[in-house]
Order: structure tokens, then C-alpha cells, then sequence
């Protein structure tokens, strides 16, 4: 699942690309893609609109339109972006293609089919009970330090949920924590406040990293990330501990173990990440 590096790759190529921009036209392959509105409606409203602005929420990508409407788009599992000519035809993976006047497309791609649109005049009502973004100012430690503290739950569940830092998933969890030295069954309240600062630190380097590698892909199937050019990412490359099951730590050599926390494959040290009991 595209996390926040990966989603914020996206935008940064749309933004290159695509913006003010008008649409054209829309076909829809799969209308289950769009979950506010039919078919009809959503090309009602978009068709000879303006794409003004693209920005990044979380893991969701907002267009922001000229008819005071916002796009947004959450990705879930396999969904991509993808920038193509007017040349090229659509896929039986392609489920909705967006016609630009200069004669861009816009493929929205998408194995598994549980990305989905949403369009609205309220952005609030999708994006509203989101947490901080953790680069940017909203992100602030003693507020973070407050909340790890009120809960006894796993670290690596607090992470992930996304009222309570937003964007995070399982590669960029599983990646800060080995960083800053915490096992992923910690409970929250448990954290000494050094290993609270280095999270909080980590958190955001493990980020920055992944931005700057253009995002993580894994494995070669057609449902992996690539960005809005079709490229993979770097990011695999220099994971620590993500899918890196039975190789050396990059710290202290011992075996990299993989155990199932809140239904999630999870990936750790057991030397360098010790359950503080």
C-alpha cells in the first residue's frame, strides 16, 4: 500500500504535469471507483473544469478544482496514477481515464479495485478526522510525547492508526521504530522519554528518506508502487529491516525476525529492539 512517501512522489510528477489543466473528458470503466457520486454525476461535474492545485493529505491525493469542488483520491492497496499520451489506450486495469485539453490522459490503475474517489465541496468530511502530518508544523513533541503516554497500546497499532499521526504505514512503521531502538509490542505508556524523542526524530527520517528515493517498490507484480511516470522507486533499497526476514541487522548483525502485530507482518531486531518489560 502506497504510503506517504510514495503518495507525495505522486503528486510532486502530477504537479510537474497536470496543473491548470482542463478536463475534457472521463471515461469509467468501474464506476465502484467513485464512491460519492454515479458515474454521470462525477463526469457532470468535472467535465471543462480546471485542475488548480494538487496537493497531499495523509495518504490521500487532492485535486483541487476550479468549481470549488475537491478530487481526492485514496489509493488503498494497488492503485496508481498514471501520466499517459493521447496515444495510448486504456487497460482492463485502467478504471478511470481523465482526458486533458493539451492531450494528456490521466490513468487511474488499479489491481485489486479498492481505491476509490471521492468528491466533495467539504474536504473536512473525508480528510477531517486525520492526525498531524508528521513534516509538517502540526507535528509537534510534547503533544506526541502527551499521547504515547494516555495508551497501553503496541506501539506499532498506535503508529498506524491515522488519527493519530497521519501517513504512516507498515514499511515506514516497522523502518522508525528499528531506528529508534523500540520493539514493536512495546506498549506506548512504556517508552522512556529518550526513546520517545529518537521515534519522534525517526519518524521523521525515515520519511524524508523515502521522499528522497522516490518512494519504496517492492517485488516486480503489476500492483506495485510506480509513480506517476510508471517508475519504481529507490526506497528498497536502503530498508533496514522491511521484508528483510532472516538477513543481518545493519546494527549489530543478529537475525532479522518477522512476527504478526495487529494483523501485520512486522519486521525487527530482536538484539537491537528488546521488549522493555
Amino acid at each position: 500500500m502506497p504510503e506517504l512517501p510514495e503518495v507525495e512522489t505522486i503528486v510532486r510528477g502530477l504537479r510537474e504535469k497536470i496543473l491548470n489543466k482542463k478536463i475534457i473528458k472521463i471515461d469509467v470503466n468501474y464506476s465502484k471507483t467513485i464512491d460519492t457520486h454515479s458515474a454521470e454525476d462525477f463526469r457532470s461535474i468535472l467535465l471543462n473544469s480546471q485542475i488548480i492545485d494538487i496537493t497531499r493529505r495523509a495518504k490521500y491525493i487532492v485535486f483541487h478544482i476550479l468549481n470549488s469542488y475537491s478530487l481526492i483520491l485514496h489509493l488503498r492497496m494497488t492503485g496508481k496514477v498514471l501520466i499517459k499520451t493521447k496515444n495510448d489506450i486504456a487497460t482492463k486495469h485502467d478504471h478511470i481515464t481523465f482526458h486533458l485539453e493539451n492531450g494528456t490522459q490521466i490513468f487511474y490503475n488499479d489491481t485489486r479495485k479498492f481505491g476509490r474517489f471521492y468528491l466533495t465541496k467539504d474536504k473536512e468530511k473525508i480528510l477531517g478526522k486525520l492526525g498531524p502530518e508528521p513534516l509538517g508544523n502540526s507535528f509537534i513533541y510534547a503533544e506526541f510525547s502527551k499521547k504515547l503516554a494516555s495508551t497501553q497500546r503496541k506501539i506499532k497499532a498506535v503508529l498506524l492508526d491515522q488519527s493519530f499521526i497521519a501517513g504512516l504505514g507498515n514499511i515506514y512503521t516497522d523502518e522508525a521504530l528499528w531506528e529508534a531502538r523500540i520493539h514493536p509490542e512495546q506498549p506506548a505508556n512504556n517508552i522512556s522519554q529518550s526513546k520517545q524523542k529518537a521515534l519522534f526524530e525517526a519518524i521523521k527520517n525515515v520519511l524524508i528518506k523515502g521522499i528522497e528515493n522516490r518512494g519504496t517498490s517492492l517485488g516486480d507484480g503489476q500492483g506495485n508502487y510506480a509513480s506517476s511516470g510508471n517508475n519504481r522507486g529507490n526506497n528498497q533499497n536502503t530498508l533496514n529491516v522491511f521484508a528483510k526476514t532472516g538477513k543481518p541487522c545493519p546494527n549489530c548483525e543478529n537475525i532479522i525476525q518477522k512476527i504478526v502485530v495487529t494483523q501485520r507482518g512486522t519486521h525487527f531486531c530482536p538484539m537491537c529492539q528488546k521488549l522493555k518489560k
